[in-house]
């Protein structure tokens, strides 16, 4: 019998030093799914940086990982023994950007300091020194575990994962109730902004009231020649209904974010390069593709509830690479094709 399960991503993160403990993490991982997906309807997925990329250029390899893998998972875990890493553009390692990026989008950090002996001749006394920094640099901030063994640490983990997921149980239920027959894997919750800054070429963005956009700077795209296409559901009572629908949405405040959000594009003077199209089709959720015009972008849906926490709001990336492109472009060259102008004389009406 088939059954709705969400998916976490939990990214392990750490300097070369470490390589037992990765080995730990992922087999208390498989034991977890294992024993308790079931009852939970969740299941984790180990992730690192070897087998989550692929190989790129263009972007320093700190910029691709973050892109590629760290921007999508939900959690991580972070290991330090005798070394912090090597130093990136941003930060003293690429471990501590990977730290520091996650906890700006407020996610899981598990952080652990190992006590492990080790011969004097292997240590490197400026990892140290970094080491100690970036130690006392957490100890005001956060809440870490040391150990002293590896069978200790896998004490530890396997303590934490599991305390972790009976205090957060409301929030698993929650996500996976709202997840209804979809099956795609989650991303993080970075914000809409900061994907908008991450593309080149071309963006699409589409939804039943593109609520979401209204705070989003298209400034960069603009100042640098990108495409910016955006779709809203028209303001068809039949379509309004079935959006309400399929979102959980009361009608009458769906039908006014549509509104909100055309008055939004009328107030700021749309650049030529920032379009905004009608579609006569039900779009109860958020569509947002990056990069559309480049087969290795990327698509992300996020399922719009009423009156729910945007925090508890699923996220979803269906596809990337050419699999993605091969599926998706030609829906979304369609949609635009199937787009009507939008009349923003008409939005006199909603300004005052």
């Amino acid at each position: 019998m088939s059954r709705v399960v969400r998916e976490y991503k939990i990214l392990v993160s750490c300097p070369s030093d470490i390589k037992k403990e990765k080995n730990l993490i992922k087999k208390e991982i498989e034991d977890f799914n294992r024993i308790n997906s079931y009852e939970n309807n969740i299941i984790f997925r180990f992730e690192d940086w070897k087998i989550g990329t692929y190989s790129s250029m263009g972007r320093s390899s700190q910029e691709e990982i973050n892109w590629q893998l760290v921007d999508e998972c939900d959690m991580a875990v972070a290991i330090f023994w005798n070394k912090v890493g090597t130093e990136t553009k941003n930060e003293i390692s690429g471990t501590i950007e990977e730290i520091e990026r996650l906890l700006e989008l407020n996610k899981q950090i598990f952080l652990f300091f190992s006590l492990r002996k080790t011969e004097s001749s292997k240590l490197d006394t400026d990892q140290l020194d970094k080491l100690r920094i970036i130690k006392k640099k957490y100890q005001g901030t956060s809440l870490y575990k040391e150990y002293n063994t590896l069978e200790k640490f896998k004490e530890l983990f396997h303590r934490e994962l599991n305390l972790y997921v009976q205090k957060n149980r409301r929030k698993f239920q929650i996500e996976s109730s709202a997840m209804k027959t979809f099956s795609s894997i989650t991303i993080s919750r970075t914000s809409l902004q900061e994907k908008v800054n991450q593309a080149k070429k071309s963006i699409f963005i589409s939804g039943a009231s593109l609520v979401t956009t209204i705070s989003t700077s298209f400034t960069n795209c603009i100042d640098n020649g990108i495409d910016v296409r955006l779709l809203m559901t028209k303001e068809d009572e039949n379509l309004v209904n079935e959006c309400s629908k399929l979102s959980y949405a009361n009608k009458d405040e769906l039908l006014s974010h549509i509104q909100m959000t055309k008055k939004h594009f009328y107030e700021i003077d749309l650049p030529d390069l920032l379009q905004v199209r009608c579609i006569n089709a039900v779009m109860p959720l958020s569509l947002v593709g990056i990069d559309v015009n480049e087969s290795y972008g990327k698509i992300y849906v996020q399922q719009y509830l009423y009156k729910q926490d945007p925090a508890l709001c699923p996220y979803y990336v269906c596809h990337f690479g050419e699999k993605w492109y091969d599926t998706y472009k030609k829906q979304i060259d369609k949609l635009w094709k199937d787009r009507e102008k939008i009349d923003f004389s008409n939005c006199k009406k909603i300004r005052n």
